[in-house]
């Protein structure tokens, strides 16, 4: 009776504290999220985010999950954005071009980050090589969107990112189409 007891305690246990983690998880995703943006503008908050996951989660970035280690190579590629240096711009730009790539080996069915690499080989030059990888997150990008699976990101989220979609004028004719579709969709809820 007090193993029953106590097996029941330790699972309840084991639940808060996995809800807990969860709970802090979704917040740092949302920080990283919020901060991201910010700091493609602001060279300041570039620094911050990448103390944020070093202190957060580790300095060795092979420990990081793929969303995090997405974020990680995004912002590299900002600290390239905001660099002085030619040498410096291209060694942060591939450096963290090579983490996003990493990440979407470890999870290539994630929206997020294959939305993330999209929207910043979205903005490289053609020379850079990247073509077919951008093609390749598009392709992507736009069959995740249509499965509508809002569990993360949300459907907030996901909106934005089929309004990006469809600004990049990247998408052809039928995909185009169905991202209006989908955009529509957002409205009608």
């Amino acid at each position: 009776m007090i193993l029953k007891y106590s097996l029941v305690l330790i699972i309840v246990a084991s639940v808060k504290v996995f809800s807990l983690e969860v709970l802090q998880d979704t917040a740092s995703i949302n920080f990283l999220r919020t901060g991201f943006y910010a700091a493609i503008e602001d060279e300041d908050k570039v620094d911050l985010l990448e103390e944020f996951i070093v202190n957060k989660y580790s300095q060795d970035y092979t420990k990081y999950n793929p969303l995090i280690l997405a974020y990680f190579g995004a912002i590299q590629t900002l600290k390239a954005k905001h660099a002085f240096n030619p040498f410096s711009k291209f060694s942060h730009l591939i450096y963290g071009l090579n983490r996003l790539e990493e990440a979407i080996e470890r999870s290539p069915d994630n929206l997020e980050i294959r939305f993330i690499r999209f929207s910043i080989l979205d903005h490289l030059p053609g020379f850079l090589g990247y073509s077919e990888e951008r093609e390749a997150d598009k392709e992507n990008i736009c069959r995740l969107l249509l499965k509508k699976n809002y569990s993360s990101p949300g459907s907030d989220i996901q909106r934005g990112m089929a309004e990006y979609m469809l600004d990049s004028g990247r998408l052809n004719e039928d995909q185009e189409k169905l991202i209006r579709d989908l955009i529509s969709s957002f409205a009608d809820k």
